[in-house]
């Protein structure tokens, strides 16, 4: 019998109040981030950063969930960096 295919391998994460709030500041402010899926493994993400069109890649993967909690800790970084001087 063939094995089951995985449907959520990235988990699932709700973003707090204050992570989604800082998302669509950073989202309307162009500043966007993402997973970009690893060649090596189904399991594993690095993170992209694009900001105005200039797009970054981190040097380190990450795996399920350990993927959402990286991204909105960015965006927080982001947002917090930010925020005032736009």
């Amino acid at each position: 019998m063939a094995k089951a295919k995985e449907t959520n391998v990235m988990g699932n994460y709700i973003p707090k109040a204050d992570e989604y709030k800082a998302m669509i500041w950073c989202v309307n402010n162009g500043i966007k981030i993402a997973p970009k899926a690893s060649i090596k493994s189904t399991k594993l993400w690095y993170v992209t950063i694009d900001i105005k069109s200039k797009i970054v890649t981190s040097p380190v993967s990450y795996g399920p969930m350990d993927i959402w909690k990286k991204i909105f800790e960015l965006y927080k970084f982001y947002y917090g960096k930010n925020k005032n001087n736009v």
